[in-house]
């Protein structure tokens, strides 16, 4: 019998690959993202010191109304490998902390003075904000650009719950986000032998909070991160 393997976003070809063959795989987004208005002028008014991106979507929506020449002069962090990839395909250098998370973020930061630094932070509408209120509690100056906002997507409520009724193994989700929507299509009775995997903290706690059981978490906060995981655990060289 194969092992089936649910994750809740769309893997690059080049992680699909490493579970090609091996799993019975299906991986689909639960959510999807909307632009949000922000003034694009806000380098300008702002100056910041730090520019923080704590998402790829953050740095497609606030690059579609900012030219990235603009960020140039200032200091670029980023939440993790992922968006600092992509920050350099815009030729953008930027650091990022080594657990991919918001309290990675605060990791980068603590013991360093912070009063009076002003801080850009790129986020979503819902977002955890553990890393603003360290700043601020700090004495760092931050102004918060809401650039998008994340919405249910059902398209594939069907494809979901069917391939659950026939049991999986592993299930990971990438967000809070896309486990809230996957909890409204997939009743709890079809994932009690499931072993559960959340992409890091803040989605371990949403697991928590919704009376879940977490299973591990990944080495690497990371969709890179979740396949080494589930690689390592079905023993694959």
């Amino acid at each position: 019998m194969s092992v089936r393997v649910f994750i809740s976003s769309k893997l690059p070809e080049n992680l699909k690959e490493r579970l090609s063959g091996k799993v019975e795989l299906l991986d689909v987004p639960l959510i999807k993202t909307k632009y949000l208005d922000f003034n694009p002028l806000i380098l300008d008014a702002f100056q910041p010191d730090f520019v923080v991106f704590t998402s790829k979507n953050g740095v497609k929506y606030f690059l579609s109304r900012v030219n990235s020449s603009k960020l140039r002069e200032y200091s670029i962090v980023s939440v993790g490998k992922s968006t600092s990839k992509l920050l350099k395909i815009y030729g953008l250098e930027s650091t990022y902390p080594e657990k991919f998370s918001a309290n990675g973020l605060i990791s980068m930061f603590e013991g360093k003075s912070l009063a009076g630094k002003r801080f850009l932070i790129v986020r979503p509408k819902v977002a955890n904000k553990s890393f603003i209120e360290f700043l601020r509690k700090n004495g760092a100056v931050v102004e918060e650009v809401i650039s998008y906002e994340t919405i249910s997507d059902f398209s594939l409520s069907e494809e979901v719950l069917n391939f659950f009724k026939k049991g999986v193994d592993f299930a990971a989700f990438t967000s809070p986000s896309n486990l809230k929507t996957f909890l409204r299509i997939v009743q709890r009775e079809y994932i009690k032998e499931t072993k559960l995997i959340p992409i890091g903290t803040t989605t371990e706690r949403a697991l928590i909070e919704g009376g879940l059981p977490v299973y591990k978490l990944p080495e690497e906060f990371s969709l890179e991160g979740i396949v080494t995981l589930i690689e390592k655990e079905l023993k694959f060289p």
